[in-house]
């Protein structure tokens, strides 16, 4: 979406000669590999597949091109297409570890082969050891196709010790150390990497999941109070009377009023299709404290509900947030969505 705001097909053009030029000049270096990766998601996200083409055109019976094709295949779905491009690539490029390592993960993860995977990336750190993001690779096979949190912790650590100023690594070993019921340990690894990345929606959730799980409210409503906010005073939605919100992934609205003891409130926000944008809510006190919060879904793999009602009796007298944003579950979808949401607050029932 963004590329497209940027003029999207002279940067994607710009990058994909760079790329082209960098893999000629150093066959070997550790960053064309990636690159073709994420150059595959930029040709997915803009519907692109003529440009699949075009690098077909350009350079026939080339590992780039294959991996480029194979990755971008993968990431549409057509998983079986893609491996007789990623075994062609790998056959054409074997001595290099970088190689062996990419395929090293799709073997595993995408085509389900996980000792292959093994065997594979344990070839690539035997050839190069200490590279970071071996051990990713490494640590995902285990964490994510064997179920070994503990082996892949180890693995993230070691990326971590290699390559501490890396964020994302930050974010996986703290995503082992949350499997393994290690939140608190968790927590350190996120916060450092929300300063870095303070918009990921990603990061902002798995902090908020580690402060709910040891009862820290005062946390959890931090890790709700992302920077990219709007603030708006909805105390006039005491009739019922709907409001419609933008939602985007990194976007919260902090819905602003005021309430009094013994009060009680209902917030209920609904979207058209929870598969777009599913919505999440919480309450936060006039002491800064998360107080009530709506289900919070622990990945994509989840399946969100469109509509959630969040209801509360006020203990005390003084500002509330009411926190609306999309959940996790749905925080990666391309599109940008809206939520309908209601506010009541009803006076205390009469003694």
């Amino acid at each position: 979406m963004q590329l497209w705001a940027i003029g999207g097909d002279e940067l994607l053009q710009r990058l994909y000669d760079e790329a082209i030029l960098r893999y000629e000049a150093q066959p070997k270096d550790k960053s064309h590999l990636i690159f073709a990766v994420n150059l595959s998601d930029f040709l997915m996200l803009l519907v692109w597949r003529a440009a699949v083409e075009r690098v077909k055109a350009d350079l026939p019976n080339h590992p780039f091109t294959e991996l480029v094709v194979g990755s971008y295949l993968v990431r549409t779905g057509e998983k079986e297409e893609a491996k007789p491009y990623m075994d062609r690539a790998l056959a054409m490029d074997a001595g290099n570890p970088d190689m062996v390592a990419i395929c090293a993960s799709m073997y595993a993860l995408d085509w389900k082969m996980p000792q292959r995977g093994l065997e594979m990336i344990h070839q690539a750190m035997a050839a190069e050891p200490d590279v970071a993001w071996y051990h990713i690779v490494r640590g995902d096979i285990y964490g994510i196709a064997l179920n070994d949190h503990a082996a892949a912790f180890k693995d993230y650590d070691r990326a971590v010790e290699l390559s501490p100023d890396h964020y994302p690594f930050r974010n996986m070993r703290a995503a082992a150390q949350i499997e393994l019921g290690n939140h608190a340990a968790a927590i350190t690894d996120l916060e450092y990497a929300l300063k870095v990345n303070p918009d990921s929606p990603n990061g902002r959730f798995s902090l908020l999941k580690c402060y709910l799980s040891i009862n820290d409210m005062r946390g959890a409503a931090d890790a709700l109070l992302a920077p990219r906010t709007y603030l708006q005073d909805v105390r006039a939605l005491d009739t019922g009377d709907p409001i419609t919100l933008p939602i985007l992934p990194n976007l919260t609205h902090r819905l602003a009023f005021s309430g009094n003891s013994g009060e009680s409130v209902k917030i209920t926000a609904e979207s058209d299709d929870a598969r777009l944008v599913a919505p999440f809510t919480a309450l936060i006190g006039p002491d800064g404290s998360v107080i009530a919060h709506s289900v919070l879904y622990a990945s994509q793999a989840d399946t969100p509900d469109a509509r959630v009602t969040l209801t509360a009796v006020l203990a005390d007298t003084g500002s509330y947030t009411c926190i609306v944003c999309q959940n996790l579950g749905t925080w990666e979808s391309l599109g940008e969505g809206e939520l309908r949401v209601t506010l009541t607050v009803n006076d205390p029932p009469a003694s």
